[in-house]
């Protein structure tokens, strides 16, 4: 239905402007880094949301084992 499709896409729409982290590249640390919009706080993270400290000891040990067109 053309009715549904754009009630949800604005939904869509309307939950990434106000809960959707931008990625971006610090180019002094070279690291990623997680920002909530404005709308959400505007916080700036270093390490990704949601995430413990065993699970990103994981990713470190064994991101760089995995073929790059894996990933």
């Amino acid at each position: 239905s053309p009715v549904i499709t754009q009630q949800l896409t604005g939904l869509a729409e309307l939950v990434k402007a106000e809960a959707a982290y931008r990625l971006t590249l610090n180019r002094k640390t070279g690291r990623i880094e997680w920002t909530l919009p404005e709308a959400a706080g505007g916080e700036t993270l270093t390490e990704e949301p949601d995430s413990s400290w065993w699970q990103r000891l994981l990713l470190n040990i064994v991101g760089p084992l995995v073929p790059e067109d894996h990933l």
